[in-house]
């Protein structure tokens, strides 16, 4: 979580400190900001600190001063106290566009691994300000700004990576804005409690699919158990003897699996106990792939995980969005 952390400050808007202090910095912000399900920015969350156009004007006024008091020039003398004057000014909006803001986090919706995951976060504010230019992300750099209108919220979304299947916490993220000037960065790193459901990646298995038709028009999804024949395929390393055709092993023609269909009427079962012999995860990919191209086809599907056992977990072949997620959840979580 740390190193995590320290990452995301290293692109944060002080890039320029040394790591050992940005790391220190990441563990204070870290104990500071602890996560929550709803957070409202106060004065605690929030940091201020000037942009490259406020350091420009910090120091085209700092020159104004000195060669105005050097030539004990009036004129000079009042440019320089009058942008030291807007300069605070600058530092009030800019803190009061962002103080009062309040984060609530959203149900994102559950997504394949490697892809991107949307976590949405509602921005809004209880005392009915407007706020304006409002970006959220993983880095400073994000691109994208949000209006929080009067008397309403509006919706920005954090994109994150969804790296492996299983449920993924919500990262902390930057909430920063550079309105009204764009002469100060004010920003925070919250953290909300959130998660997201992240499916395995769909893989096509590397066997040919040999759909058999069951008279009704409707197929049957070939799978190595122990039903009617589907076909074959070469031996790997890894598989089972049993399912070798040993005859066609003595005419000469190499080791192949035999390949067979489970049908139930039109029903296709698929179970992890059949599948070829493959580590784990790319065994769940093989069944993700194929549950969604049985959802594609409008087939009833039933799943089977475990080693066959009294303990196995089942999903009775059913079909739709709800029996997918079903599905495709047991698979994340398996």
């Amino acid at each position: 979580m740390v190193s995590s952390l320290v990452n995301a400050v290293a692109r944060s808007p002080l890039p320029l400190f040394p790591r050992w202090w940005r790391g220190r910095f990441a563990s204070w912000i870290e104990r500071r900001l602890l996560a929550t399900p709803e957070l409202r920015l106060s004065h605690r969350e929030i940091f201020i600190f000037p942009s490259r156009g406020g350091w420009l004007f910090i120091c085209v006024g700092f020159l104004i001063l000195v060669g105005a008091s050097n030539y004990q020039n009036n004129l000079g003398l009042v440019l320089a106290f009058w942008l030291g004057s807007l300069g605070v000014l600058a530092k009030f909006l800019s803190f009061r566009n962002v103080l009062g803001v309040r984060l609530r986090a959203g149900d994102p919706s559950p997504t394949f691994a490697g892809e991107t995951l949307r976590f949405p976060i509602w921005l809004d504010d209880p005392d009915g300000r407007a706020h304006s230019a409002i970006s959220v992300g993983l880095t400073s750099t994000s691109d994208e700004a949000w209006d929080v209108p009067p008397q309403g919220a509006v919706c920005a979304e954090l994109l994150v990576p969804a790296q492996q299947r299983g449920w993924q916490d919500m990262p902390r993220f930057c909430l920063q804005s550079l309105a009204p000037f764009g002469w100060l960065r004010v920003w925070s790193w919250p953290k909300l409690s959130a998660r997201a459901l992240v499916y395995p990646a769909p893989l096509a298995p590397p066997w040919p699919l040999q759909p058999q038709g069951d008279g009704d028009g409707k197929h049957a999804q070939p799978v190595s158990g122990s039903e009617d024949f589907a076909g074959h395929r070469s031996w790997r390393q890894g598989d089972s003897l049993r399912q070798v055709d040993w005859k066609a092993y003595a005419r000469e023609r190499g080791l192949h699996l035999r390949l067979f269909v489970a049908p139930s009427g039109d029903e296709w079962w698929f179970r992890l106990r059949d599948l070829p012999a493959a580590d784990r995860e790319t065994q769940l990919s093989w069944l993700c792939f194929l549950l969604l191209e049985a959802e594609r086809k409008g087939q009833r599907y039933g799943l089977e995980l475990g080693a066959g056992t009294a303990g196995a977990e089942k999903f009775p072949p059913d079909q739709g969005d709800v029996h997918l997620h079903r599905c495709l959840k047991a698979l994340a979580l398996f």
